[in-house]
């Protein structure tokens, strides 16, 4: 909170409910969180030798040519049925 949260000085406004800006900004970044965990958790499970990173010998940002996001959700789209969590996690194969 503070002058450093409402540098525009926007809680003045009487029609500005600055308590609600307050939640909402929490909100948004625990969703931003959540997001990154689910980035990182997909490089892990796609790049790794071992899906849950766990003792794993390779990790993503040490391999020339790690498949990012926009490539594994491409190959989903190709092939949903074959590409997808439970492919990486060695389960109902």
């Amino acid at each position: 909170g503070g002058e450093h949260f409402d540098p525009l000085n926007l809680a003045e406004s009487p029609s500005f409910d600055f308590d609600r800006m307050k939640i909402a900004e929490l909100k948004h970044a625990r969703l931003a969180m959540l997001s990154w965990l689910g980035y990182m958790s997909q490089a892990v499970a796609t790049n790794c030798d071992n899906p849950f990173g766990i003792g794993s010998e390779t990790w993503p940002s040490y391999i020339e040519g790690a498949k990012g996001p926009y490539a594994n959700w491409q190959d989903h789209v190709a092939d949903p049925f074959v590409e997808n969590v439970w492919k990486y996690t060695g389960l109902f194969q």
